[in-house]
Parts: structure tokens; sequence; C-alpha cells
């Protein structure tokens, strides 16, 4: 009973009325976030992990000629970031007192510790309280950035997945099925979750270790109170990619959970059996499906199109970090929309990503950016905290590499 109650207060209107289907088109809604179904496919720009091992020695170098620097220890702690290494970018980063440090380096390490014990957790074979406890503890003494501390505050608690609720979410929203219009949603300002898109968008293109289940599930509740329900199961789609190749949720799961799929999405109890609220008819759900499959697949091609030629770029010497040119006469693959399904909504074609022909430049050049975004929004403000390694002019920014 205690289930049922608290679906009746999850979902009052679901439970009252049959929930209508969202009319906005995939296009319409991926408008307001530029690149993002490229983002939710998994095309982020990667660097081959050699490249990240020759600003490691670079930074090693700077160490051993500096021996009370801080800097070449920010550097090597960012590149054993991206090596997943975080053991020894912890080890390095608070190899410094800090009475040696001026009052911006102590920041900048706080910085840097909070988002190495969050990747740590993320990454563990069993998330360790005490990563979720430092990273705390730096976010505390860098002031407020309450939707970062909102994720930390998710590691801290580590509530259970029950199968009678939806999956824990970091920002606490609760999934408005009947909300299909496209305008701003109080549901977001009244969570403190204003600007959690950007944030998550940021934090994918950081480190792929942020590719997983939960921020997944994130977006699609955040894309789902917005009345972006086409967005919502396209983010929905990526989640269940990862749970079926055994990526599920970091959380963990109470007595009696089978499967964490089903607590993705809204349901309602129809004969004593909680069933999806449906949002998107099955045309639209089937247009969808193609668009992510396609898109997933030029995505993944694009990704080791760009490790091919970085690769090949290597091998004849030259280095992204000193050769401008580095990324000339790279070819990505050319995307092609899928053909709509039969009964689909033929204006509702698929979003196909400007800019990404055959033969597209690599990136204008930038720098190399450890990166926590947080865009403007509401009473929040606006945080961006670039944690630059050093400027490198011929690098295009958050380029990362897999995990080994």
């Amino acid at each position: 009973m205690r289930w049922m109650l608290w679906l009746a207060l999850l979902f009052p209107s679901a439970l009252s009325a049959c929930c209508p289907t969202d009319k906005d088109t995939l296009e319409q809604e991926a408008a307001a976030h530029p690149g993002v179904l490229d983002l939710l496919a998994g095309k982020v720009d990667r660097l081959p992990p050699e490249v990240y091992e020759s600003r490691l020695n670079a930074a090693r170098q700077g160490m051993q000629s500096t021996p009370g620097a801080f800097v070449p220890r920010r550097e090597a702690a960012a590149a054993l970031d991206q090596l997943w290494r975080f053991d020894e970018a912890l080890e390095v980063l608070n190899s410094l007192p800090d009475e040696r440090l001026a009052d911006d380096e102590r920041r900048q390490r706080a910085e840097q510790r909070a988002v190495l014990h969050m990747h740590r957790w993320l990454a563990a074979p069993q998330p360790q309280f005490a990563d979720a406890n430092a990273a705390a503890s730096a976010l505390q003494s860098m002031g407020t950035q309450p939707l970062l501390q909102r994720i930390v505050d998710w590691m801290r608690g580590c509530p259970a997945a029950k199968d009678d609720e939806m999956l824990p979410d970091f920002f606490g929203l609760l999934l408005a099925p009947n909300k299909t219009a496209l305008t701003d949603n109080e549901q977001l300002v009244a969570a403190g979750a204003k600007g959690g898109a950007e944030l998550l968008f940021a934090l994918i293109a950081s480190h792929p270790v942020w590719e997983n289940t939960d921020v997944f599930h994130q977006l699609g509740l955040v894309f789902g109170v917005e009345g972006r329900q086409s967005l919502a199961f396209y983010a929905r789609l990526r989640a269940h990619e990862l749970i079926d190749a055994g990526k599920g949720t970091r959380l963990p799961l109470a007595p009696g959970v089978v499967s964490i799929k089903p607590l993705l999405v809204p349901r309602q109890i129809k004969s004593g059996v909680l069933t999806e609220i449906v949002t998107l008819s099955e045309p639209q759900q089937a247009q969808i499906r193609a668009d992510y499959v396609a898109r997933r697949a030029w995505a993944l091609a694009c990704n080791a199109a760009r490790l091919a030629h970085a690769r090949a770029q290597l091998a004849s010497g030259k280095n992204p970090d000193r050769d401008a040119a580095f990324w000339a006469g790279l070819q990505l693959p050319k995307f092609d929309p899928p053909v709509p399904p039969a009964g689909a909504d033929a204006t509702a074609s698929a979003n196909a990503p400007a800019g990404n022909a055959a033969g597209t430049a690599a990136p204008a050049a930038g720098n190399t950016v450890w990166v926590i975004g947080l865009a403007a929004g509401g009473s929040l403000g606006a945080l961006a905290l670039l944690l630059a390694s050093r400027r490198r002019r011929a690098a295009p920014a958050a380029q990362h590499v897999e995990k080994p």
C-alpha cells in the first residue's frame, strides 16, 4: 500500500486521466541544445592515451626542474585523470603542503580534488564513501556550487534503487509525464535544478566516466520536466544500452529489483500492476529509436576516425600540443538520417548534425581543459570551473581517452 500511495502523490494526473502524448518532434526539442543528439549518442572528441602520457612526462620534467611549483603538479594530475589513474593523480596533487600554495592555487587544488574523488567514486568496482566525503569537503572549501553539491550528496547518500519507485536521481526531480509543452518548467527552478542539463553536458564532455546510466537517467528526467519527452526518450535509449552492456546504476539495488530499466520511466497502477505511462506514440518512439541507432553508429565511427587520424599523426612525429596542423586532413563520416518508419510523421525528419559532413575540419585551436561547466540560469548564476592544464595552441577542447 505504501508504494501505491507514493505513486498517487508522484503522478496524480496520470492516475486520473490518460496522459497526452508529446506532439513536438525530436528536431524541435533538440533545437534548444545544439549538438545534444550527438552528445547523447556518444560523439565526444577524444585523444589516444599516448598524448596524455606525453603531457604527463612533460609535467614530471617540470616538477623536477621546479620542485616547489604547483602548476606542473596540476598538469600531471590532469593527465593522470584522463588516463584513469586517479590514485596517482591525487598523490601528485597533494604532494605540496597548503602553506606552500598561493590562495588561487589552493582553490584550484580543491577543484581538482573534488573532481578526482568524484571520478574515482564513479569508476571504482564498489563506490567508496570516503571519496564522496572527500569530494564534499573539497566543494565546501570552494564556495556555493549547488548543482555539483547535489551530485556529491547523491553519492554520499547512495540511496537504494527500489522496485516500486523511480531510480533516485541527483536533483530529486519527479517526472511530469503529462508535461508536453515546450515551456519553462517551474519544477526545475523549485528543485534548484535550473541549468542541470548544461552541467551534465559539460561533465560528459569532460571525462568518459560521466557517460553512465545515472547521468543519462538524470538527463531524461530534466528533459521530461521541460516537456521534451522525445529527448527524454532519447536519453533513456542511451541508458538502456549501458544497462544492456552491464553498466547499470552505481546505486545499490534493494531486494526484489530484477531490472532497473522499469525504474527509469514513470509508471502508474493499472489493474494492480505498475504500468509505464506512455508519453510518445508508437510511431514517434519508432522514429526516435531509428535516429538513435543510426546516430549511435555514426558517433562511434566518428570517434574511431578521429582516433585513427591522431595515431597516424603521432606515428609521423607530430603532436597536437605543438603542431597547429595536427588535425588538418581529418575526415569524418557523413551522417545519413534514417528513413522515417512507416506511420511516422513525415515532418519529423531526423535532425542531421550541422557541420559534421565528410571532410569537416577539426574544431578551432583552443585550450585543453578539465571542465566542470554550469550554465547560467535563474538564481543559480553562472559557474565555469575551467581547470586548464596548459594553453595548447592546437588541441581542441574536451578531448579525452577511453578507459583502457
